[in-house]
């Protein structure tokens, strides 16, 4: 049975580095980034978590197939970000270690830390204003901050997370059946997926369902070393 977790927090709280983190490390990224700080991501998130008073950031914790090589991992990761963060600011890590449960098993995810507000394409927004609320005069004029994705933080969250969720499963989906792994994920609840195999008839699947989610491990995501270590 492969695994399927994609967790959401929002980071309300400082960053710190953890070097005990640094030997996972496989992978590392950032995008979307305004034109004062392209190359320096770092110094992106330094500002976020001086001046955005609410979320300085979310982050998804996404596992990824250990099945498929590094190459098909970041394909996916960036595949994800490009169908659900195409205009917000964000960084990501890819770590892999020997899973708690099963040491015989790789535990392959990535932290991937992301901004509310999103990069404008036609407003090159400087370090002063960016983190500024964003307004409209009467005439039209558009002032202040960049623009937060309402979608992301707003009463729409939710419906947003759903798609998200169903989207990784249908990109893992996908790249299974490219490479003929005989395998698949599923982002609907247990109880969910146990009633759809109950009216197929098929009761020892169904049976299998007919537990409680597994624990997560590892609850303090807010901060993220995992990632700030390496910018």
């Amino acid at each position: 049975m492969a695994t399927y977790s994609v967790n959401l927090s929002a980071g309300n709280e400082k960053y710190g580095g953890n070097e005990s983190k640094k030997e996972e490390l496989q992978y590392f990224s950032s995008g979307n980034m305004p034109s004062w700080s392209k190359n320096q991501p770092l110094l992106f998130w330094q500002f976020a978590d001086n001046n955005e008073k609410a979320n300085p950031f979310r982050k998804f914790k996404i596992s990824l197939p250990e099945e498929l090589s590094l190459e098909e991992n970041i394909s996916l990761v960036e595949k994800f970000i490009q169908n659900n963060l195409p205009m917000q600011p964000y960084t990501y890590a890819i770590h892999s270690k020997p899973a708690k449960m099963n040491p015989n098993h790789m535990n392959v995810h990535v932290h991937l830390m992301f901004f509310d507000r999103m990069l404008e394409e036609d407003r090159n927004i400087s370090i002063e204003e960016f983190f500024k609320r964003h307004s409209r005069k009467k005439d039209g004029t558009i002032i202040g901050g960049a623009k937060k994705n309402r979608e992301i933080g707003g009463s729409g969250r939710t419906n947003w997370l759903r798609e998200c969720r169903k989207n990784w499963a249908d990109l893992v989906n996908e790249k299974y059946k490219e490479n003929e792994i005989d395998k698949k994920i599923d982002h609907r609840r247990l109880d969910e997926i146990k009633k759809e195999k109950g009216k197929d008839g098929q009761l020892i699947d169904a049976n299998y369902y007919d537990r409680k989610p597994r624990k997560r491990l590892g609850r303090k995501i807010m901060q993220s070393p995992a990632i700030v270590f390496y910018l």
